[in-house]
């Protein structure tokens, strides 16, 4: 081609052997310059538009190498790896949708492609947090179940640990924990030593009951040089850690990997463990440090405005579920006496409830459900629909309220919420008459609940407010539960709609104190069933024995026998939280 360099100016095939001749010497200049002359003499060939594309990708060119991808593709969409590079653009720009939309194609030439179904799966659970952030939940469900089935695609076409606790993830994230189970196993017995897959696995071991399994996990997870702040997390919660040399020597380790820490979520995993040993070891003031610089890193994700925003909600529940609307929406709620609402403060004792109530041999226990949540969100876009449609209402979809939707609800609306609820309900139901949802903020909602279930009962878990307060910030928890001013607004908010709920629903609420439940266990844990209408059983006092999964942070609390030493734990930091329990004993006497 040296010797006679005439020949390639009309030689489409030379020229692009020319420029990968050229590529291959690490010559980029002269191989654009090949490519764009083939292009030039054929601009039908996809070859030589997709390998500028690269190049000007590599060169940091988005705008050119945008352009060329799609002038190749469009010419042979056949090329699947142009198509995840062009896909990978286009997420690096957030046009999320444009990349979907350009590995569609190149998915259905190449169903079985493990490459195509993995980047495709990971575009998928991207929208699905998105469309969460949007409040879409149904929509955000079906395609995090899309997502899982792209992944299984794949992994037939390549297992690999890593797609396998992908998998595994996805699969805890539906809480389908056969599932994730069998996901991790099959990870760890592609590689013994894929730590990601084995620190979940151990993880799932708590949430089951399997402690001394977890434990012997963990102990070898933490022992490794690289081993991941998550590991020690998980670790941290099922150890007791005393006051000696070995504890001493553990924080320097714990304060030594923190300080190498860049990623935010990793960052508050090694403070939270620093924390929970110092707490263990009875230093409060340095656990107390931890615990705020780890609150304070989760809230940079808080709304800016989180205490007004459910001061909002609060009020748009009190207008609109009055005397008056409850009598409106009589009559058409279902009979069904089947669920059982579990309801309070995160950390006030609802799994710990949970727990003791599904040992009964008539109760299932279905964990913390979100889909009275998913459910209302999809009832709320309806009556957008409606709103819209009529000329009244101009606002989008994350306007809509209670107060201003009910007036277009139709009775249709509530009959398909109390049918999907009681059908998805009824999945998590295996022998018992009755099935718990646990989710603490469907307090928000329980007008919703009288309208359509009047018949159902509704526990309410109470417990000293400081106590509550305390104890979320000593969990990883997520905005508003990681910052002590917002959750005290939260708290006066909660008390103010629950007031109203008692005035003016008809449904049986049963209260529930943690701390009468856990000085009197016996007499409260039957008074409960005795309010509740349904026979007392002993199995329920040996709630520690339940083997049910349970995934909240009081999952160890609940594999013990009750006791108190949670009750009044607040007073480990009494001096940093005084403020906030002068606020709150202030509210209280309002």
């Amino acid at each position: 081609m040296h010797s006679s360099p005439g020949s390639l100016h009309h030689d489409d095939h030379s020229l692009l052997i020319a420029a990968l001749a050229s590529l291959a010497d690490g010559d980029l200049a002269t191989a654009e310059t090949m490519l764009i002359r083939s292009v030039d003499c054929q601009p039908n060939q996809a070859m030589g538009w997709l390998m500028l594309a690269r190049i000007y990708r590599d060169q940091g060119n988005a705008d050119r190498a945008i352009a060329y991808f799609e002038r190749g593709l469009l010419l042979d969409p056949e090329h699947g790896d142009a198509a995840i590079d062009l896909a990978r653009l286009y997420v690096g720009r957030r046009q999320v949708s444009a990349a979907i939309s350009t590995l569609r194609p190149a998915l259905a030439r190449h169903p079985r492609s493990a490459a195509l179904n993995e980047t495709f799966a990971a575009l998928l659970l991207r929208r699905a947090a998105w469309l969460r952030r949007l409040r879409r939940i149904n929509a955000a469900t079906e395609l995090s179940k899309k997502a899982l089935r792209h992944l299984r695609t794949a992994v037939q076409s390549r297992p690999t640990a890593e797609l396998w606790a992908r998998i595994g993830t996805g699969e805890l994230r539906r809480e389908n924990f056969a599932a994730a189970r069998q996901a991790f196993e099959s990870a760890l017995a592609l590689n013994p030593d894929f730590r990601p897959a084995a620190t979940r696995l151990a993880t799932l071991d708590v949430d089951q009951g399997n402690i001394d399994e977890a434990r012997s996990q963990f102990d070898r997870l933490v022992q490794q040089a690289d081993s991941s702040a998550l590991a020690h997390f998980r670790y941290s919660r099922i150890r007791k850690f005393k006051p000696n040399d070995q504890s001493i020597r553990y924080l320097a380790e714990l304060r030594r990997r923190l300080a190498k820490a860049e990623q935010s979520a990793e960052q508050t995993q090694w403070l939270f463990t620093i924390a929970k040993v110092c707490d263990d070891c009875g230093d409060f003031d340095q656990a107390w440090d931890a615990y705020r610089q780890a609150n304070r890193i989760k809230m940079r994700r808080m709304r800016p405005d989180e205490s007004g925003r459910m001061a909002g909600i609060v009020d748009d529940a009190i207008a609109a579920f009055d005397a008056d609307t409850l009598q409106r929406f009589a009559g058409i709620g279902h009979l069904s006496q089947q669920p059982i609402f579990i309801v309070g403060m995160p950390r006030s004792g609802t799994t710990l409830t949970e727990q003791i109530l599904s040992c009964h041999s008539l109760i299932d226990g279905a964990g913390e459900l979100k889909d009275l949540e998913r459910l209302r969100c999809r009832m709320f876009r309806a009556w957008h629909q409606r709103m819209q449609s009529t000329g009244s209402f101009r606002g989008p979809v994350r306007a809509v309220k209670y107060h201003n939707g009910l007036p277009y609800a139709q009775a249709e609306d509530f009959k398909q919420l109390q049918n999907d609820y009681l059908e998805q309900l009824s999945g998590h139901q295996i022998d018992g008459q009755y099935v718990t949802d646990k989710m603490p903020t469907n307090f928000m909602h329980l007008g919703l609940v009288a309208i359509c279930f009047p018949n159902a009962r509704i526990i309410h878990c109470r417990r000293d407010p400081m106590d509550i307060l305390a104890s979320s910030m000593c969990q990883n928890l997520t905005p508003p539960f990681c910052d002590p001013e917002t959750l005290a607004d939260y708290y006066i908010q909660y008390c103010r709609m629950m007031d109203h709920w008692r005035r003016v629903i008809p449904n049986r609420l049963v209260d529930v104190d943690y701390e009468k439940l856990v000085s009197d266990s016996e007499n409260q844990i039957q008074r409960v069933f005795t309010e509740l209408e349904i026979p007392f059983q002993d199995a329920c006092l040996r709630f520690h024995e339940n083997g049910r999964s349970v995934h909240t942070p009081s999952k160890f609390q609940v594999r013990q026998p009750m006791y108190g030493t949670s009750i009044g734990k607040w007073k480990r930091f009494e001096r940093q939280l005084k403020p906030i329990a002068e606020r709150l004993q202030q509210a209280s006497t309002d």
